[in-house]
């Protein structure tokens, strides 16, 4: 009876698809290698994914400073900061690598330049193009995660209207931009800082009482006096977050940032979660 002749558990050869059969198709570490590409999210894993490959083809990665004169002149790390090189560990290693590194790497390009894609268009609908700090669908992604402990503050530049009526937009954009440069001086690594309308900003702070919160804006307002490019003021509010929603701190905030205008700007007022008794559930 004739067909295909089963292999003894003690055959030499592999079954597809295990490291001993990659290593010896080349075709299929690659086919591997192209599917690990397709499916990463990240560029650090597509780099992984081609990294492998090099390896299971009997190679190494290093970084081009440190490679010898026979590596493989293409870069793997797909633009990173330090140029990683495939070196061969014999002449069968350099064969395979020198016929399918390029098409491998030539995918992973296509694949990391579709993530940087994706990242730049998540950032740009999240960041406010003048200023360069979150709008306010990067706020509405920050404030949820506030928790008891936190702080928020409530900005608004005053007499804004007065510099673009004198000065132009120009001058207002260049108001709006210094100051949100200033926050982001003066706060924490940790800290958050959105736009939220024309003029008005908001600050998350990430396990900071609200006296912390004050000593800070107070070091705001005397730093702002210093390097405003025109000769505006601000004002804020604070809240601190309690064991509610985080979104009532946020109108607290906005309630004592109103306070603080109507007393003539340039000043701070604080609404503590124990005074918004009054205030709807959001």
């Amino acid at each position: 009876m004739t067909g295909r002749s089963h292999r003894s558990a003690g055959n030499s050869e592999s079954a597809p698809g295990s490291d001993a059969a990659a290593r010896a198709d080349p075709w299929w570490t690659a086919y591997e290698a192209t599917r690990s590409i397709l499916h990463a999210t990240t560029v650090p894993d597509v780099v992984d994914a081609v990294s492998r490959f090099v390896r299971k083809c009997e190679g190494r990665v290093v970084p081009g400073d440190e490679a010898p004169p026979g590596a493989l002149p293409l870069d793997v790390s797909l633009g990173g900061r330090s140029p990683l090189l495939a070196v061969a560990e014999g002449a069968t290693a350099r064969r395979h690598l020198a016929r399918f590194l390029p098409r491998v790497v030539e995918d992973a390009r296509l694949a990391a330049g579709r993530i940087r894609h994706e990242e730049r268009l998540a950032t740009d609908a999240t960041v406010d193009p003048l200023t360069g700090v979150l709008n306010r669908r990067g706020l509405a992604r920050v404030v949820p995660r506030l928790s008891d402990g936190d702080a928020v503050v409530a900005l608004d530049v005053d007499e804004l209207d007065g510099v673009n009526q004198m000065h132009g937009t120009e001058g207002g954009d260049a108001v709006l931009t210094g100051f949100a440069q200033m926050i982001a001086e003066q706060a924490r690594l940790d800290d958050r800082c959105g736009r939220t309308g024309g003029d008005e900003f908001v600050l998350t702070m990430r396990r900071t009482s609200v006296d912390g919160a004050l000593a800070l804006v107070r070091r705001m307002l005397a730093r702002w006096q210093q390097i405003a490019p025109h000769p505006v003021t601000f004002s804020a509010g604070i809240a601190n977050v309690d064991e509610g929603p985080p979104a009532r701190a946020l109108v607290r905030a906005d309630r004592a940032l109103s306070r603080a205008k109507q007393s003539g700007g340039n000043a701070v007022e604080v609404i503590l979660s124990v005074d918004d008794a009054d205030l709807p559930d959001r």
